[in-house]
């Protein structure tokens, strides 16, 4: 009988025993060496012959453009209800060398060594968890939130999903963070990305090529900061005061509400059975 190993996360370590995804990851290591994570991201997908479709807004060329421009800092920030929804929207963006994600801290463990370079980890608070453990896990969050407000300073794009996958789809504070740490300089960007009905455990199908993903992903124009609808009287606040990140989050989340909200198709309700 095998006996599983486990990380230091506690999460099986699933390239020890499936070859098919080791071979994969380290295959996607080596595009994220030579063209950034994006590159890894849409090596995946082509690679498991996923349909990935974009929708860019309308100033598609100066998007992609700064984008591409490695020395324009840009926050990326996408929806996450499930899996695959930042790495499907990451993967349609053009290739860049200095891009960091923000992810749980569970999957680093199976990333490449190059991968890992570029991901930022964050830590979920697990069900009872006792108080000193809490507070090693903040440290640990604000450590992770640092370094992702370090490297946009030095010009990285950096990907983040605010919402996680909290069920009540309030955005944390991280990307608040981020937002006002970009406040601070002179010129960066936030580009959105939305991928609508995802489902729950549909990472499944990229290992079944009879059954390929299919997924469109929507992609807003590049957005300055500066320009960002957030009241100036909230951003005279103190740096990094808790009243202000919640009214960043708070007008964040609403401007990304509104430009997702056109793309939203209404759910068909569904035909009850005749009772006779």
């Amino acid at each position: 009988m095998i006996r599983k190993e486990r990380s230091l996360e506690g999460v099986p370590n699933v390239t020890r025993f499936i070859p098919q995804v080791r071979r994969l990851l380290k295959a996607m290591d080596r595009e994220v060496a030579k063209k950034g994570p994006g590159a890894g991201f849409s090596y995946l997908f082509s690679e498991r012959n996923a349909r990935i479709k974009s929708r860019w807004d309308s100033d598609e060329d100066k998007t992609k453009q700064i984008l591409a421009d490695p020395s324009k800092p840009v926050i990326l920030v996408s929806n996450h209800p499930h899996q695959l929804e930042p790495l499907i929207f990451l993967a349609e963006l053009p290739q860049r060398k200095n891009t960091s994600v923000i992810g749980m801290s569970e999957l680093k463990k199976i990333l490449g060594p190059q991968m890992q370079k570029q991901y930022i980890p964050v830590y979920r608070n697990p069900p009872l968890e006792p108080e000193e453990h809490k507070a090693k896990r903040r440290a640990k969050n604000i450590e992770s939130i640092n370094e992702a407000t370090r490297r946009l300073r030095d010009n990285e794009a950096v990907l983040i999903a605010p919402a996680g996958g909290e069920r009540t789809g309030k955005w944390q504070r991280g990307v608040s963070l981020l937002v006002e740490e970009a406040l601070q300089l002179d010129e960066a960007y936030i580009v959105m990305g939305y991928v609508p009905n995802s489902k729950a455990r549909e990472i499944g199908r990229l290992f079944m090529k009879k059954w390929p993903l299919k997924r469109t992903v929507y992609i807003s124009d590049a957005i300055n900061v500066h320009d960002l609808p957030i009241p100036q009287v909230v951003k005279a606040m103190p740096y990094r005061d808790k009243e202000k990140m919640a009214e960043f989050s708070k007008a964040l989340q609403e401007n990304y509400e509104a430009w997702v909200a056109p793309k939203v198709k209404p759910q068909k309700a569904k035909r009850l059975p005749k009772i006779i």
